[in-house]
């Protein structure tokens, strides 16, 4: 499920990134920007969740 999910992802990604470049690239950098940012925080936040799991797993052990 998870490696069909990313091929289809990449894939439209490299789309969209070459649509991007020939129609409006300003548009184009804008919305990477937000997407690397909306993964750098999705990526932190998931990161702060495993490591508040662990503190509590060493209090309970």
């Amino acid at each position: 499920m998870n490696k069909s999910s990313g091929e289809s992802s990449s894939g439209e990604t490299t789309t969209t990134a070459s649509t991007c470049i020939y129609i409006d690239p300003l548009y184009c950098n804008r919305l990477l920007q937000i997407s690397i940012g909306s993964a750098m925080f999705i990526a932190s936040s998931s990161v702060m969740v495993l490591i508040m799991l662990v503190i509590i797993a060493q209090f309970k052990s």
